[in-house]
This record gives C-alpha cells, structure tokens and sequence, in this order.
C-alpha cells in the first residue's frame, strides 16, 4: 500500500477536496482501492464521505482498536474512510504526553494491518504541526505540500519543509514530492510567487487553476460530489487527472 500525506501548516488551501477528488480518480481511472485517512479534526474529508463510524483516527492512534476496526465503506465502492472528529484535538494532547518510546511510529504500525487490503492510502493533514501530522508523516511513502500563492500560505511551506526533514530522520524512506500549487490564478503576481517558491523548493509542473474550475468545486462539495461527478470536463477536473496521472508517474 502507497501512503501518501497532503500538508500545509496553513488552512484552507484545499488539502480536503484535493484528497476526496484524488480518491475518486484513482479508483474510477485505475481501478485501485484506496484508503481515506482524514487525520484533521476538522473532519471535513470525514463529512465529505459522510463517515459515521463507532471509531475514529484518534481510537487508532491512541491504540484503542485496530486500524480495520475503525475502517468504514463509503457511498464509491473501492474507496474506505477512517474518519475524524473533534475527539483528535484530545488524543493528539495524549500522544504528547504519553511516556512511550516509538509514539511517533503507532500510525504507521496500524496501517500496516490493513495494507494488503488497499492500494493506496490518502491522509489529509490538519493546518498545524503535532503529534498526529507526525505521525502521518513517518507512516507515509510520499509527502505533497498544497499551496495556493498567497503570502500566507507559501510561509506555510517553508515551516513544513523544516517539518519534512524532521521525520525523515525517523523515516528516511519518505519522499518529499513538491509543492502543488492550488487555485492558481495565472495572473503575474502569481507567477512571480511561484518562482520565487522554486527558489527554496520543487513545485511540481501541475498546477490546480481557479477559474471556472474553482467556482465548481465549491458547488460539487455543496452537494457531496466530486468534481468528476459535477463538472467532469471543467479546467478543475482536468488539472486532477493530469496531477494524479503526473504522482503516478503515468
């Protein structure tokens, strides 16, 4: 199974609808059966799938049960969610205090136990360093900051870079991939954001435009609906498959 965690210590950059709409089209493109992890206590990838289960990510992390004890279906056959609630904010103060060698590795440890039912895993990360982004970050193959080319939000990165190097001393094997920019609007103050981020790190070449594409998203998510359901053929749709296909090397 091919972990894969969606960061930024800024919100609102759109980590959630980037990881429900990557889900979809990993699954209705290439068939895999994938893995939702929303680590956020937020929940807001958890409302989009509309998880209720008896458990969530913080049960997990805090060893209560086991990974595919807090595993739920979802209404797209192929795509399973462990959910998140506010009940993460108590459990990530848990993990900070907890007098236990290898806490940053329980994450990683669980979902060992349910690798061979999925192939790829998806962890949509809160706006802020702890213990639980830790953990993502050391059970993950691959990690992707979301950027939008805002001040705010490029600063963002930068604190997560530093985050990036941390856990790979504790996972060496993690793959920093770059940075996505996100609702990029082509104008020349972004552009000159961009390239001032290549300056300090790898963006990656697809870019997620605004546009129309993002007046849709917001309407798609509205409806609980992925951009592939609502507008398959705006510029949003089209710029997911192209950064899917681009992660997947396709």
């Amino acid at each position: 199974m091919r972990i894969i965690s969606f960061i930024n210590k800024k919100g609102g950059v759109g980590k959630s609808t980037i990881v429900a709409n990557m889900a979809y089209v990993l699954n209705d493109r290439y068939g895999a059966r994938v893995l939702v992890v929303d680590n956020d206590e937020q929940g807001n990838v958890s409302q989009f799938f509309e998880g209720q289960g008896k458990y969530s990510i913080a049960d997990v992390l805090l060893e209560r049960v086991e990974a595919g004890e807090a595993v739920e279906n979802t209404r797209y056959k192929g795509i399973d969610l462990i959910r998140a609630d506010f009940g993460l904010a108590d459990a990530n103060v848990e993990l900070r205090e907890m007098d236990k060698s290898g806490k940053e590795w329980q994450l990683k440890n669980a979902l060992d136990c349910v690798a061979e039912n999925y192939d790829v895993c998806l962890i949509d990360n809160p706006p802020q360093i702890n213990a639980s982004m830790v953990n993502s970050l050391v059970a993950s193959d691959e990690v992707v900051v979301v950027s939008t080319t805002d001040m705010f939000s490029l600063y963002g990165v930068r604190q997560m870079l530093s985050c990036i190097e941390e856990a790979q001393k504790l996972n060496p094997h993690m793959s920093y991939r770059g940075t996505v920019i996100n609702m990029f609007a082509g104008d020349g103050d972004s552009l000159a954001a961009i390239a001032k981020l290549r300056e300090e790190t790898e963006v990656l070449p697809v870019r997620l435009h605004k546009t129309d594409g993002r007046i849709r998203v917001k309407s798609a998510t509205n409806r609980l609906q992925t951009i592939f359901e609502y507008s398959p053929r705006c510029m949003f749709a089209r710029d997911m498959i192209d950064f899917v296909d681009y992660l997947l090397g396709a």
